[in-house]
């Protein structure tokens, strides 16, 4: 997977229609239930080729994993899953969350 910054995160969102955001945090780190806006949930122990293929069912369409910070590890193992199951344009948003907010970029809450 590649590595990107926030700003190349919204540059996506803003051109390519079929590009996934996905947090990949399991329930217990969000706490605040912020995610950024236009994400989708996907636990990094809850992805699979099953989980993954309901989010973006095209293979080679541009998908972005991202968890809460730089230290954490859920981004890395989902984008590592999604490449096992067939992925080929995986991107990871290491600055997660935080960092995201820190920017003031566009968040939502999640509905559940």
């Amino acid at each position: 997977y590649k590595m990107i910054t926030a700003e190349e995160v919204q540059a996506m969102q803003k051109s390519q229609n079929q590009v996934e955001v996905v947090d990949s945090r399991s329930a217990k780190y969000m706490e605040d239930g912020v995610i950024i806006k236009g994400a989708k949930l996907l636990a990094a122990k809850e992805t699979d080729a099953a989980s993954l293929v309901k989010i973006a069912p095209e293979k080679t369409a541009p998908i972005i994993f991202y968890c809460s910070n730089t230290n954490c590890p859920a981004s890395s193992i989902a984008a590592v899953k999604a490449a096992h199951a067939g992925y080929s344009n995986i991107y990871k948003y290491a600055e997660g969350i935080d960092g995201w907010k820190a920017k003031g970029l566009p968040t939502e809450l999640v509905t559940k």
